[in-house]
């Protein structure tokens, strides 16, 4: 009798494990299918093709969020990892709050600020996902990424309906509604995708994904997404001598290599072929200076005053090129410096708290005869007949959040570099370092791209960011900027309860606002 109570008990307690265990499972499933449908997801009957993505996100977030509290309300403690850039996320509400003070409605300043903590609790999801999950989250935004540059392909050869003139680089807009939406999405997941290398099988078909949607993306024309992608080449190439890093499994690096060489040659002929080989003799000269400076640390002298220079040339307002210069004209340099100029307006005017978050595109219009009517304006009469975002995402956080939200934004910017480099310098596993890389390759291109664009209001574009900086910030690479409650008691109860309100609230929100 005994033994028998005894393993009854046992087999009570083992029936809520499992019981949680279905509903964790159930709870990656719905991420992933997030994370794999969102890019893909557009309404023919609404050309706001982000409009959708954003109801489409709020729905399943409060799904998510539902599932999470039904987890812990079967618990007897709440373990969350936080971060500690995760405390960006309340610094930026309070901005976003603050910023009530200008003359952005109300309801424009709420409605972004539940975006914004939407894709903050998307970040959280995957930080707190288990370590067998990471492959399995990079495979399902490579899946979006692949069918959206077929999609845009198919666009470019004028196989199926697409934008302005019905082929070539204009008809590339995919499920994302613009050329340069497409382009940045992909090259957000190019370094990245290539984590995927290490698997045991499905390296090689990762591998095509990767370099077809890199190839797509070269199609675009667009320069930021090069620039992103450069930028990513330097860090990853001079990181992996710096570090330490020993790539493992050269073969499959070598074809990776030549698969990135064949989009060069395809996409744009000699001259990729060309800038195939300059890049890599630059990455190999970049990796013998990671080693030089690590034996001679005054070197880092040279390369400061390098990049110093490297920034002097490639600034239209700096750069004795005359070729820098036409190309920021070719590729509509003035407007974005009139979009920039009208946020430092807002901002002069606004300097505290900001117009209002959200509120930069409706202020545009009123903004652009107050701009051109002063000295600095009479050099950008010429027609421009509608609104507009920033064209730089940290131009519009300063536009819209004022002097707190620069300050919050440069704060988490200072803190990301800050935890990044740590874990590069603290983890001693040469593959994580590998990983940590690729991850932050990702990241700096999302990064760069924002100084011309805004991706991070684009659904898509924020979902793959938020996505990489949850790997890069998870467990799984050490104690660097680990920060988590476990909650149990009363404290379980009032987070399962705050988690299934604000789900409900999530979904019910975007099923009205869809309606």
């Amino acid at each position: 009798m005994p033994k028998k109570a005894k393993k009854a008990r046992v087999e009570e307690k083992a029936r809520p494990r499992k019981k949680r265990a279905w509903i964790a499972r159930l709870r990656l499933g719905l991420l992933l299918w997030l994370l794999a449908t969102q890019p893909l997801l557009f309404s023919p009957w609404n050309t706001e093709y982000g409009y959708v993505k954003s109801l489409y996100t709020l729905v399943l977030v409060g799904l998510l969020l539902l599932l999470w509290a039904w987890e812990g309300a079967r618990a007897t403690s709440f373990r969350l990892e936080w971060t500690w850039l995760g405390f960006l996320i309340p610094a930026f509400l309070l901005a976003a709050l603050l910023s009530l003070t200008g003359p952005t409605p109300a309801c424009v300043v709420l409605q972004s600020a539940a975006l914004f903590l939407c894709f903050g609790l998307l970040f959280l999801f995957v930080v707190n996902a288990d370590e067998e999950a990471h492959p399995k989250i990079l495979t399902a935004l490579l899946v979006g990424a692949f069918l959206n540059a077929l999609f845009g392909l198919l666009q470019y050869l004028g196989r199926v309906p697409g934008g302005p003139g019905g082929r070539g680089p204009s008809a590339m807009i995919a499920t994302m509604g613009n050329q340069q939406f497409l382009a940045g999405f992909l090259s957000y997941l190019v370094f990245p995708g290539l984590l995927l290398l290490r698997a045991k099988k499905g390296w090689i078909p990762a591998a095509l994904a990767v370099a077809f949607s890199f190839a797509v993306m070269l199609l675009t024309q667009q320069i930021g997404v090069r620039l992103g992608l450069g930028a990513a080449l330097v860090f990853f190439a001079f990181g992996v001598s710096f570090w330490r890093v020993k790539v493992p499994e050269p073969k499959r690096w070598a074809f990776v290599a030549l698969l990135a060489l064949a989009a060069l040659g395809a996409t744009l002929g000699w001259v990729g072929l060309l800038a195939g080989g300059a890049l890599a003799a630059a990455s190999v000269g970049l990796y013998f200076l990671g080693r030089a400076l690590r034996r001679l640390p005054l070197l880092w002298l040279g390369v400061a005053a390098g990049l110093v220079l490297a920034l002097v040339l490639l600034l239209p307002v700096t750069t004795p090129l005359s070729a820098v210069r036409a190309l920021w004209q070719a590729k509509s340099g003035a407007i974005r410096a009139w979009d920039w100029w009208v946020g430092y307006e807002m901002w002069r005017d606004h300097p505290a708290f900001g117009i209002g978050l959200g509120g930069y595109k409706i202020f545009f219009v009123p903004y652009k005869p107050k701009f051109l009517g002063s000295p600095r304006g009479a050099a950008y009469a010429f027609p421009f007949p509608r609104a507009d975002q920033a064209h730089n995402e940290y131009v519009q956080v300063a536009a819209e959040l004022g002097t707190l939200g620069a300050l919050v934004l440069l704060g988490g910017l200072a803190l990301l570099a800050y935890l990044g480099l740590a874990r590069l310098t603290r983890q001693p596993d040469p593959q994580k370092r590998l990983e940590l890389l690729l991850l932050g390759g990702g990241l700096l291109t999302a990064l760069v791209h924002a100084v011309p664009t805004f991706p991070f209001h684009l659904p898509a574009s924020s979902l793959a960011f938020v996505a990489i900086l949850g790997l890069a910030l998870s467990p799984r690479y050490g104690p660097v900027g680990s920060f988590f409650f476990n909650l149990r008691g009363i404290g379980r109860k009032a987070a399962v309860v705050f988690l299934a309100l604000l789900g409900g609230a999530f979904a019910l929100f975007a099923v009205r606002d869809g309606v």
